[in-house]
């Protein structure tokens, strides 16, 4: 029993880019922090943490050009949740 896409895409309230970002970031994050622990990489912290304070940049971006885009679409309501959601999951992510 699998959901499908569009359930997911529904439940979670973020688009297919955003949850793909997020997988291939987790992955390699926990790549590099295995590696590290292990001692097999002698990078600093930041260079752990990087993919993900990129991915936050990215979908950052990316939900200000949604969010702009459908303000231009005049659909201000559905804009401005869209937004509230995203950035609320983002900031999530520094929790």
């Amino acid at each position: 029993m699998f959901f499908t896409l569009s359930e997911i895409v529904q439940w979670i309230g973020l688009t297919v880019f955003e949850i793909w970002l997020n997988l291939i970031t987790i992955t390699i994050f926990t790549a590099l922090l295995a590696l590290k622990i292990e001692g097999l990489v002698n990078s600093a912290w930041w260079t752990i943490f990087a993919p993900l304070f990129v991915s936050d940049a990215m979908n950052a971006y990316f939900c200000c050009i949604v969010c702009i885009r459908m303000t231009l679409e005049n659909s201000y309501k559905a804009s401005v949740y869209r937004a509230s959601w995203s950035f609320i999951f983002l900031g999530l992510t520094f929790v």
